[in-house]
């Protein structure tokens, strides 16, 4: 359900402290979709969730990484071009992909 509001998580677990179910929000645009389209109810939690629109969006998340994109495009295109773009993190494929679309062959668009 949360997918469709375009928030990524994990899969949900069970905290061994208190047997509640929970979910993990990692990256930038997922906190902040949920800020936006659903929220907390606890005004302390709004509160702490409220922060997100203070964080640069554009930090590099440990979490936010396709594994392998970069070196593979690089290895198999061999472009000057190609080798300026960080397009290993999510905000940054999205920020080149025009560029790159026009580089990669059909094939390799589909990956992107």
């Amino acid at each position: 359900m949360l997918l469709n509001f375009g928030i990524v998580t994990t899969s949900p677990y069970k905290d061994k402290r208190n047997g509640c179910y929970k979910l993990i929000i990692s990256g930038h645009a997922s906190i902040k979709a949920f800020k936006d389209n659903i929220n907390f109810f606890s005004p302390r939690k709004i509160s702490i969730l409220g922060k997100i629109d203070s964080i640069n969006p554009n930090r590099m998340s440990k979490t936010d990484l396709i594994p392998f994109i970069s070196e593979y495009i690089r290895k198999k295109y061999k472009l000057h071009k190609i080798s300026r773009f960080n397009f290993d993190r999510y905000n940054n494929l999205e920020k080149n992909i025009g560029e790159l679309l026009e580089i990669v062959d059909k094939k390799d668009a589909i990956l992107l």
